[in-house]
């Protein structure tokens, strides 16, 4: 019995390749190489999407209005939709949020900037701009003092 198992492999017939690798065949990919030739090339043509172009992070306008629902009882609805919930609603995003902290970490988040036409990477400032915006802020101070000092 042990000389009939090791001397006959079974499944090992001739011809057949039971090594699970891929072999290459020329001669079929001859041919394609010739069809592909004929056809003058690829009749799939690949399209080229041009990226969205996106501005630089910008300064917030408006305010976060956190502490206007402060102190305050909300009744919820479970059947209205995400606009309805209790907690913040990000009207870019169409998502409801449930606390404060949940709200600041969206509206600082990429998602959401990204809502609003926006990429993560804020504006490069020339050292002539930061020069302006210095002088200007030294300018409103002193003015604050001098008026602090005529006022009384």
């Amino acid at each position: 019995l042990r000389r009939l198992l090791f001397s006959r492999c079974i499944g090992c017939e001739q011809g057949v390749d039971n090594t699970n690798r891929r072999k290459w065949d020329k001669e079929e990919y001859a041919r394609l190489a010739e069809e592909r030739e004929a056809g003058g090339g690829s009749t799939q043509r690949k399209v080229v999407v041009n990226p969205v172009e996106r501005t630089a992070l910008k300064r917030r306008e408006g305010a976060l209005g956190l502490d206007d629902n402060l102190g305050k009882t909300q009744v919820v609805n479970a059947l209205a939709g995400a606009q309805g919930q209790g907690g913040y609603y990000c009207d870019v995003c169409d998502c409801a949020i449930k606390d404060s902290q949940a709200w600041l970490d969206h509206i600082n988040g990429k998602k959401h900037n990204r809502n609003l036409g926006m990429n993560m990477r804020a504006e490069r400032a020339s050292v002539d701009s930061v020069k302006r915006k210095l002088e200007a802020l030294r300018q409103a101070k002193t003015g604050i003092v001098e008026e602090n000092i005529r006022s009384p």
